[in-house]
């Protein structure tokens, strides 16, 4: 089960095969929330969610159609869930802008492929509050990834793969205009960020390794770009702090895997956070390496995922960084034994988030 969102009066948990609870912060849970039955859900961050699937029908190939179930949506304080896209209209996935009133949605558009290795043809709608689809983005054949939404809502970001080519490339789009712009190769989708107030932070690089070719870029609002991690160093999960406007992310030594198990070299990692204007902050777990964090709503704390250097079980731990320590201790451990140990990956560095695997009051309230 993952957390899919947080409000300040309910946690919005995902489990298997598209199952949705509710939990709220008294531990009071609703075990069953209906948002439709197509089997993979979105929420945002007001708790707005959309259901969608992916190809149904019988295997194997050639694909002379492409069923889909029907895109349902289900508001905060709705009855239950509502039909937007009929079935069998493509729609693979679809996601509600930050205030609720516009869907975004990735369609697979005819002729459908006729062989596993053969690119979809897709494209990107915004579905109206009045119901009305209208075309965004038709790229050429590929492949693409999950959109993401800007905090104000005037943006899309999504992954696209060209066909016979595996670079990611992260696009932006201008909702209002389609206006495309191409930010480069990426290798972590995930690790996309926006500011509350239109700034856009990613990481540019190629494969999924974390201690190579990795670098944080921060894309201002008139569309220039600045890279914060020096020369000799690797960046990733960029976190905008909600309060004051900073921006922290993980970093460490880049190389060839060297020492990331025992953590040292590549493994010797830290958040680091910036005040994007000169001035930088370094957080350590003690003995520990920093592989996660999560910032408070009021940006005096960070939420940290520290992994134990060699261990092979009980890998992770929680740990607390107070900015402001008033005398006491900066870091403190909270919680061990989380049973995280098979999202670990040390092929690449991969670990659990942070957003996914925990609900943390302080973050929303």
């Amino acid at each position: 089960m993952s957390v899919q969102a947080e409000t300040s009066q309910i946690i919005y948990l995902l489990g298997p095969q598209g199952s949705t609870s509710l939990l709220r912060w008294d531990g009071a849970l609703e075990k069953t929330y209906d948002c439709g039955g197509g089997g993979f859900i979105s929420f945002n961050a007001a708790g707005a969610c959309a259901s969608f699937g992916y190809h149904t029908g019988p295997g194997p190939l050639p694909i002379t159609v492409f069923p889909t179930p029907p895109v349902a949506v289900r508001l905060p304080g709705d009855a239950g869930p509502r039909v937007v896209l009929p079935a069998d209209w493509g729609a693979v996935s679809a996601g509600w802008s930050p205030d609720s009133a516009r869907l975004a949605v990735a369609r697979v558009d005819p002729p459908y492929p006729t062989a596993d290795d053969q690119p979809f043809r897709m494209s990107v709608w915004i579905v109206e509050a009045d119901g009305a689809a209208r075309l965004l983005y038709r790229p050429s054949p590929g492949r693409g990834l999950p959109l993401q939404w800007s905090s104000d809502g005037r943006y899309l970001t999504g992954v696209e793969v060209m066909a016979g080519d595996s670079i990611l490339h992260l696009l932006l789009l201008d909702v209002a205009s389609g206006r495309v712009t191409d930010l480069g190769n990426t290798a972590l989708p995930e690790s996309i960020a926006w500011s509350a107030d239109g700034r856009l932070a990613f990481v540019r690089g190629s494969g999924r390794v974390t201690w190579r070719d990795k670098e944080i870029v921060v894309r201002e609002r008139d569309g220039s770009e600045r890279v914060l991690t020096p020369p000799g160093f690797v960046g990733f999960a960029p976190a905008w702090d909600p309060a004051r406007g900073r921006i922290a992310w993980i970093a460490g030594p880049s190389g060839d895997g060297s020492g990331y198990f025992e953590g040292t070299g590549v493994g010797d990692r830290r958040v680091v956070v910036s005040d994007l204007a000169g001035g930088t902050t370094e957080i350590r777990c003690p003995g520990r390496v920093v592989e996660g964090m999560r910032w408070s709503r009021d940006g005096e704390t960070l939420l940290l995922l520290c992994r134990r250097p060699g261990a092979t079980s009980d890998v992770f731990e929680l740990w607390l960084h107070r900015f402001n320590a008033h005398g006491g201790p900066a870091a403190v451990l909270i919680a061990t034994g989380l049973g995280w140990d098979d999202y670990f990956d040390r092929q690449t560095g991969g670990a659990p988030s942070l957003s996914r695997a925990v609900a943390w009051s302080r973050a929303v309230r």
